[in-house]
């Protein structure tokens, strides 16, 4: 829902999207959908799969309007580092880019940090990042279907705003109680969820090297 308020109050026909490949089809497809080009950029093993600022630079063109970043990545799984996010960072404020940053794996995390690095955090996104977020996987509230976009304030939000509310006006109140509570809570749970990913994980990879 996020994704095509924001697509429909910024975005205008034949204006280029750049984004990571694969990429959560709903992306793709929304953009498609609204008379957007979306603009591929394909990841490589070798760039430990992820999107540089060096790519992006190369699929700008006069029609680019927006960066879409997805990190830590869906559906590959891989976190951009806080330089390479601060490479980005600098490079859309030099070329005028509207950021969406997906952090709907943020807090499932396995670097230093509980939280993955965002974009966010860097001069310039106050006033032209977007971050999308959502309760559905770090409280596994999947069928719930509620999240969040930041945007910032003015002109932007105020586009954002008014075809979100053509979309769906509010939530429903039992969704939104059970937001709250997440929020409120014990956080024990996110941490114990990602213990047991971690054993999962551990038991995958020694599958696949064996």
């Amino acid at each position: 829902e996020a994704v095509t308020a924001l697509s429909i109050g910024l975005l205008n026909p034949g204006d280029e999207v750049i984004m990571p490949t694969p990429n959560w089809p709903n992306l793709y497809w929304t953009m498609k959908l609204l008379g957007a080009c979306p603009v591929e950029v394909r990841l490589k093993e070798e760039q430990n799969m992820i999107m540089t600022a060096a790519d992006i630079e190369k699929a700008i063109t006069p029609k680019t309007r927006m960066v879409v970043l997805s990190s830590p990545g869906n559906p590959v799984g891989t976190t951009t580092s806080a330089e390479e996010l601060k490479a980005i960072a600098e490079l859309a404020v030099a070329r005028d880019l509207i950021v969406v940053s997906d952090e709907t794996y943020a807090r499932l995390y396995y670097g230093e940090t509980d939280v993955a690095p965002s974009i966010m955090s860097f001069p310039g996104m106050a006033e032209r990042g977007i971050s999308l977020g959502t309760f559905s996987k770090t409280y596994a509230m999947d069928g719930w279907r509620l999240g969040w976009a930041v945007c910032p304030e003015g002109e932007m939000f105020g586009e954002v705003n008014k075809s979100r509310y053509y979309i769906s006006s509010c939530s429903n109140t039992f969704i939104q109680y059970g937001a709250v509570a997440a929020l409120e809570g014990s956080q024990d749970c996110v941490a114990e969820m990602k213990e047991l990913y971690q054993e999962r994980l551990k038991v995958i990879v020694e599958g696949l090297q064996a």
